[in-house]
């Protein structure tokens, strides 16, 4: 890499890494055009494409944390059609979302029936009407929207308790939670799925820092989980996904400035005396040049929730259709709190005749969606309305602590209440008395012989050893090595160790180990050792280093922490 002096560049455009395209497939996955070289006008122009093609992207590549670091790293959703969303979530006819720009309605979010007829977001309205002759136009309630993105920062509550709200846009810090989800994929894929269900459409992105995360998620999916790749991923972003006011957009456009490269190749001091300190101090935040602090989002108490209708509601099947999907998002909210409820009220209103209340109650503690919903229809079914319902509220009771609970081995509730010796009668009757048996530990430093079967119900004493796992593989599993690093689905990160280990030489099972606690690139936690020449070998085995002094180490997974 050449120098850079003092310009603002750090990789050179004959440089630059391989460019991971993108984490996954979307709920509505939009794609954005990737000709950098575009001129682009205003940060609107970026999620004005954001429907723009509704072809599949590609298949997303392996995603692999690196684990050399700590350091923290961002997942964030992007909400591009969150002011049409949280009005009217299926409309009947084209209908766009207007705002107030410069004194003249403009189109702020539209429908895709809009979208197919030539309307674009940032259009005037009057521009709209001219391509689309019957419209619903609705006017955006930024209020509700940030009442729904709250809610929605409370249900991201149960895959990290670091949430941060920003414009339409949600920050999730998941470096912590890779290993309770299995790697990024498992959040992502969990994310997706939820988002689904709730009925928002989104983009999301992964980056080591926040600002650089939602960037890439204006532009198109995308993931950076390095520095390398983050600075990769940056470089060919158009200037418009900063948000910068369009005064700065302009002037850089004059400059010839188009892409974040370009701005990073420019002199720092010169680009914070044209352009000002604040838009550097943003490009610095986004590659982890300086300190990026986000606000975590504090969930409320309560769940308060409520929805206008575009037109009354007649039905019983309607209503509890709508009613349906805020019981949804009462739930989301509630795992986010790691709570349950045993009340909930619902108000439904009525355009000329008071409102009608209903109280649902449990006996016990719920967050389960289909068993609330069992009891809200059989309450909307016994209610006479006066009229139709043109709004609707829902309000939750007080919270109770509702942890998740540890799966069960037999889930046939009968076998429940059997007692166990009963059990085990009946187990070994049907499949053989070989097949049930207990486990007991000994007293033996070699894992593999530090158990032993026996009788169910015989206890033994817990030896004082070091950590263990709790599956122990049958057979060591050899690790490849590379530069003399073990590998196991990308580099190792080492945590504890080395605990050694040699015993065994009385029986002529030998074994000389150095263990070690590991978590590979999915944030997975192992338990691997090295294996070593026997003491009683250390002359043979200095003889055969001498030989071979560049021999690989032999590496080997025993073990996987829950």
């Amino acid at each position: 890499m050449r120098k850079t002096g003092k310009s603002l560049a750090l990789f050179p455009e004959d440089e630059l890494p391989p460019v991971h395209s993108s984490i996954g497939a979307p709920a509505h996955p939009p794609a954005l055009p990737k000709d950098a070289s575009r001129p682009t006008h205003s940060s609107d122009d970026v999620l004005a494409n954001a429907s723009a093609i509704t072809s599949a992207p590609p298949a997303p590549p392996p995603l692999h944390v690196p684990t050399a670091t700590r350091d923290p790293l961002w997942l964030s959703l992007l909400f591009f059609a969150f002011p049409l969303e949280v009005l009217c979530r299926q409309p009947e006819q084209a209908t766009v979302v207007v705002a107030d720009r410069n004194g003249r309605p403009c189109v702020v979010a539209c429908d895709q029936r809009a979208y197919d007829q030539g309307v674009r977001i940032g259009m005037a309205l009057a521009a709209a009407y001219a391509l689309v002759h019957e419209l619903d136009v609705l006017p955006q309630d930024e209020a509700q929207e940030q009442a729904v993105l709250e809610r929605l920062a409370t249900w991201a509550k149960k895959y990290t308790p670091m949430v941060s709200l920003c414009s339409q846009s949600l920050l999730l810090e998941v470096r912590g939670s890779l290993a309770l989800f299995g790697g990024i994929e498992g959040i992502v894929n969990g994310v997706q799925h939820d988002l689904r269900a709730l009925g928002f459409a989104h983009r999301q992105a992964v980056a080591p820092t926040p600002t650089a995360a939602l960037w890439l998620a204006k532009h198109e999916q995308g993931v950076a989980l390095d520095e390398v790749a983050l600075k990769a991923q940056l470089g060919p972003l158009p200037i418009a996904v900063t948000g910068w006011p369009d005064a700065i957009l302009s002037r850089l456009q004059g400059m010839g400035v188009r892409t974040l490269r370009d701005c990073l190749r420019l002199p720092r001091d010169g680009f914070a005396r044209r352009i000002g300190k604040k838009a550097l101090l943003e490009l610095d935040r986004a590659q982890g040049r300086a300190p990026d602090p986000r606000t975590n989002y504090e969930p409320p108490d309560k769940f308060v929730a409520k929805r206008e209708l575009l037109y009354a509601l007649e039905s019983v099947n309607r209503i509890v259709r709508a009613l349906d999907a805020l019981l949804v998002e009462l739930c989301h909210f509630l795992r986010g709190r790691q709570s349950g409820i045993q009340t909930v009220r619902i108000t439904l209103y009525h355009a000329h005749a008071p409102a009608s209340v209903v109280h649902l109650g449990t006996a016990s503690a719920c967050r389960d969606s289909e068993r609330l919903l069992s009891l809200l229809t059989e309450k909307i079914e016994a209610l006479t309305l006066p009229e139709g319902v043109v709004a609707l509220s829902m309000v939750s009771g007080r919270l109770y602590p509702l942890v998740g609970f540890d799966g069960q081995l037999f889930r046939d509730a009968a076998h429940s209440d059997v007692p166990w010796p009963e059990l085990v009668e009946k187990l070994r009757a049907r499949l053989g008395r070989q097949a049930v048996t207990g486990v007991c530990l000994m007293p033996e430093h070699r894992p593999e012989q530090a158990w032993q079967y026996t009788e169910p119900g015989t206890t033994s004493d817990v030896p004082v050893l070091g950590r263990r796992p709790l599956w122990l593989l049958a057979q060591p599993h050899r690790l490849r090595c590379r530069e003399r690093e073990p590998q196991w689905h990308g580099p190792l990160t080492f945590i504890e160790g080395p605990e050694r280990i040699e015993s065994g030489w009385w029986d002529g099972r030998d074994a000389a180990r150095d263990y070690y606690v590991v978590v590979n690139t999915n944030g997975l936690t192992l338990w691997v050792y090295r294996m070593r020449t026997p003491t009683r070998d250390a002359a043979a085995a200095e003889q055969a280093v001498a030989g071979n002094a560049l021999e690989a180490p032999h590496w080997y997974i025993h073990g996987v922490f829950a």
